[in-house]
């Protein structure tokens, strides 16, 4: 990848996490691409790239954010309320 950025992490325009990729996917990111254009303005993302360097901050990172989430997700749940 030019620059030596090797991976991202995409956030849609409420902050939630979409998904990680390598940022040699280029299929995945021209149809991600295809999504988000074919909404107008109501709809954004926000990258985060991380540079190939940086590979274990990149893991790190995404894997505490699946733990978020999926705390969030379980917070939400009705059995878990009780």
């Amino acid at each position: 990848m030019e620059c030596g950025y090797a991976h991202a992490l995409l956030y849609d325009n409420l902050g939630d996490l979409l998904l990680s990729t390598r940022l040699d996917d280029r299929r995945l990111l021209e149809e991600v691409h295809g999504y988000f254009a074919g909404h107008g303005l109501q709809l954004y993302l926000d990258i985060a790239a991380f540079h190939d360097e940086d590979t274990d901050l990149f893991e790190s990172f995404r894997d505490e954010e699946h733990r978020f989430y999926e705390r969030a997700v379980s917070a939400r749940r009705p059995e878990s309320r009780q």
